[in-house]
């Protein structure tokens, strides 16, 4: 059987050593400041260049501030390894998304977010959560700094090919059910170690249910937290009128009076413009989810600006909360 991992794999086949590992191309190499000096290192000391420094991204994310990054970093060790990973990505001539960037972030949630991890690449990273980028439809895997150091120098890498599973999850999830659910259900069937040395791919139609964006609105008294579902789209909460925009639906609506919309929550997944919108709904303030691609969010934003209506972009944001 001729599964989703043999046929990515199989593609970026560069060669294979007899009774050996094989040379696998990487499309995409992520470099965080913790597990890269000492490759860049490396480079330096045998005097190359990186072979493809269009396919490679570099972020601090592991040694840094939480808040005030504005200032500097107090810890030395960690000061020098995001000083170094700034240098680093300056000589070879790679994309860096530093400190103080707003495209800076956990540099496996940012790839996702920004478009540069995609279905069918080989993505790899030195750390153990680059296997995260699977969920995108990715051959992903955590690498080593010498690794790291190969890739720089050659966009490949040697590595023998691992063993496959499939996981079928049949049933409709229910209702708060989350992918966390269900893999930690699966951890006590089969332990931590049961998938060791597997790329293992899901199937069935669970699977099938499960949203990698959770663009939602929440609601919060005390340490109780609720979350507000509609199937219009449309929610009321104390009298405060909410629209989650995740879809075409709109663009088929007309109207002959606006409907008065305190928040307009657009999130990945909506088709249309805020013109049209505009025709349906009197708008009061719009959120813009970080979820949409940058080309679309800023389309968006011109919009409200044309049309004098006040916004929040939550990728620079993060979130909007209102006091009730």
């Amino acid at each position: 059987m001729n599964t989703l991992f043999d046929k990515i794999w199989d593609a970026h086949v560069v060669t294979t050593v007899e009774d050996g590992p094989t040379q696998l191309y990487i499309d995409r190499l992520y470099c965080h400041e913790v597990t890269s000096p000492q490759a860049f290192a490396g480079l330096r000391a045998r005097g190359i260049k990186c072979f493809r420094p269009e396919k490679i991204y570099c972020m601090p994310d592991h040694n840094t501030p939480t808040h005030d990054q504005d200032k500097p970093i107090e810890d030395p060790v960690s000061k020098t390894q995001v000083d170094t990973l700034t240098k680093n990505a300056k000589d070879f001539g790679l994309t860096h998304f530093g400190m103080m960037d707003k495209r800076n972030g956990i540099i496996h949630v940012v790839g996702p977010e920004r478009g540069l991890t995609l279905p069918g690449m080989t993505i790899v990273c030195g750390d153990s959560h680059t296997s995260t980028h699977g969920a995108m439809g990715a051959v992903a895997f955590g690498i080593g700094t010498s690794e790291v150091e190969m890739v720089l120098a050659s966009q490949c890498i040697l590595q023998s090919r691992p063993k496959t599973m499939r996981i079928t999850v049949d049933g409709k999830p229910g209702e708060g059910v989350t992918a966390k659910d269900i893999a930690l259900y699966m951890m006590s069937k089969m332990t931590t170690s049961g998938a060791t040395g597997y790329f293992v791919e899901y199937a069935g139609e669970a699977p099938e249910h499960l949203y990698f964006f959770r663009s939602e609105v929440y609601t919060r008294k005390k340490d109780c937290v609720s979350t507000h579902h509609s199937e219009t789209g449309l929610l009321c909460i104390r009298n405060m009128h909410i629209a989650v925009l995740n879809d075409a639906r709109w663009r088929m609506y007309e109207s002959s009076s606006r409907f008065p919309l305190e928040y307009a929550y657009i999130c990945k997944g909506f088709k249309g413009s805020l013109s049209q919108l505009d025709k349906l709904f009197a708008i009061r303030q719009v959120i813009l989810d970080s979820s949409l691609n940058d080309a679309f969010r800023e389309k968006l934003i011109r919009e409200c600006q044309l049309l004098k209506i006040s916004y929040t972009d939550l990728s620079v944001q993060g979130s909007y909360s209102v006091v009730l």
